[in-house]
């Protein structure tokens, strides 16, 4: 779904977006008795989603998207039990006929999950890392960001988080927007000093972005089809047992 056809249909979901964190190693467990006895994921996604050489990414990754699975199914019903995903030229994972959108971020052993009916979301998180980019490149970045609405200017942070606080903004923007945060970064010029698209054509056209308050030293932002209503009054934190997710899938949040 894209932010174009949104609006061309003239039509804005009435519920706000749901925002879920989940620590991936305390409902590890859970998600894993849950996918058991529900098999919550296409088996060609599962084999993708446990490649890799280190046994703790591999296990963090397949989690991460066991919760967005649950969260999917308590959210669009349990038709989404297996559905495979489609995967974009640009890397977004999609489920055909879902009516709306999800997004997933995972790092430092958390997950974060959104959904959002009739309307395209996206979510990033971060934790604190090693910058390597030159200074000239950082102040473009975090410019770029601080000019997005309605979150305004960045917040006071020292610099290390305030580039992420940047930078998880235009992530999310990327991420909803469909096309990456590259192509954002390009529209908003900040990658040199020309954008590459108009004012009115660069996704932050099209969608609000806003910060996320987690507990620190994550750092998060989402982003949505503009005239949505804000996913940031509450994150909810995923259950860490097996009843609970039931609970969840059966009755949703």
């Amino acid at each position: 779904m894209t932010p174009q056809a949104s609006t061309a249909k003239g039509t804005r979901p009435t519920a706000a977006p749901q925002v879920w964190l989940a620590d991936l190693e305390a409902c590890g467990a859970a998600l894993e008795a849950i996918d058991r006895e529900w098999s919550l994921l296409a088996e060609t996604d599962r084999a993708r989603l446990t490649m890799g050489p280190s046994a703790e990414a591999r296990r963090h990754r397949l989690h991460s998207h066991l919760a967005l699975r649950i969260v999917v199914i308590s959210t669009f019903g349990a038709s989404w039990r297996g559905a495979p995903y489609e995967l974009a030229a640009s890397g977004k994972l999609s489920l055909t006929g879902l009516d709306g959108t999800f997004s997933l971020s995972h790092t430092a052993g958390r997950a974060l999950v959104a959904v959002a009916r009739d309307a395209s979301i996206g979510v990033d998180l971060e934790a604190p890392r090693e910058i390597g980019l030159q200074p000239h490149r950082v102040a473009r970045i975090e410019n770029a960001a601080s000019r997005l609405t309605p979150c305004g200017p960045l917040p006071d942070a020292d610099p290390g988080r305030r580039f992420l606080e940047a930078w998880v903004r235009l992530e999310a923007l990327g991420k909803a927007d469909g096309r990456g945060v590259g192509h954002v970064l390009g529209a908003l010029g900040a990658w040199s000093e020309t954008r590459e698209v108009p004012p009115q054509e660069a996704p932050s056209a099209f969608f609000d972005v806003y910060d996320l308050s987690l507990a620190p030293p994550l750092v998060a932002a989402a982003a949505v089809t503009r005239g949505t209503p804000s996913p940031e009054a509450a994150v909810r934190h995923l259950p860490t047992d097996p009843a609970a997710l039931r609970d969840l899938i059966a009755h949703g949040p």
